[in-house]
């Protein structure tokens, strides 16, 4: 077993939440023994590691035991994406199923984000991973939605908006009480900025609001953000 922790566990900042009630910041859920980081196997470059999961389960068993063992974290945070999801959905919900049987052998719980705006809007492929290129900054990450599953037609963005329904819900619903699961964040970093042109601005800010309402209607035992 390798003795290094996975880097890309820790290329965002630790979770870290106040407690309970007003300290929490999100009411009444107890969220003073979350402490840990956002999580992805260190080999994979961007979320397509859920389209190749079974190419990377003996390394996520690997370094799920050694955060647990070397850290003792109690959470950790993981990027879902849409394109996976509406590639092959009962394949996206087998895989978290697996994925969470591992984090709960090393009781770790999971909080799971549907949307991101940062980096790459365009380029996600999943039959050819994406190759780092030396000197940029984050050159893999794609940004969920990626602008091909988005418009720049403002007539047609609640339209747009409401294809991502089903892989909101299906998600949600298929855990909405499953104890594994610690929260569900809608959008990191959404870039709701109404002067931002389409197809960020008002298609993220509608999107973020339409998630929000979509998992609120599913009353799901863990808290929202």
């Amino acid at each position: 077993m390798e003795s290094r922790l996975p880097f890309a566990l820790l290329f965002a900042c630790a979770l870290g939440f106040g407690g309970k009630e007003e300290g929490g910041g999100i009411g009444k859920y107890d969220t003073s023994t979350w402490v840990g980081a956002q999580y992805q196997p260190s080999q994979s470059s961007n979320e397509d590691w859920w389209w190749h999961y079974d190419d990377y389960e003996k390394q996520i068993q690997r370094e799920l035991t050694l955060v647990k063992k070397a850290l003792n974290f109690t959470a950790i945070r993981v990027f879902l994406h849409s394109l996976i999801y509406k590639a092959h959905p009962p394949a996206l919900l087998e895989k978290m199923h697996k994925f969470l049987e591992i984090s709960s052998k090393n009781d770790l719980k999971v909080g799971f984000v549907f949307f991101d705006d940062c980096w790459n809007h365009q380029g996600l492929n999943l039959s050819e991973p994406c190759l780092p290129r030396k000197g940029v900054h984050n050159g893999c990450w794609m940004a969920s939605p990626q602008d091909i599953e988005r418009t720049t037609d403002e007539s047609k963005i609640q339209e747009t908006v409401n294809s991502f329904k089903a892989y909101v819900t299906d998600i949600v619903n298929e855990f909405r009480q499953d104890t594994r699961v610690v929260w569900w964040e809608i959008f990191n970093e959404p870039n709701v900025d109404p002067t931002v042109p389409l197809p960020e601005g008002n298609f993220s800010n509608i999107l973020r609001q339409s998630a929000y309402a979509w998992i609120t209607e599913l009353n799901p035992t863990q808290p929202i953000l």
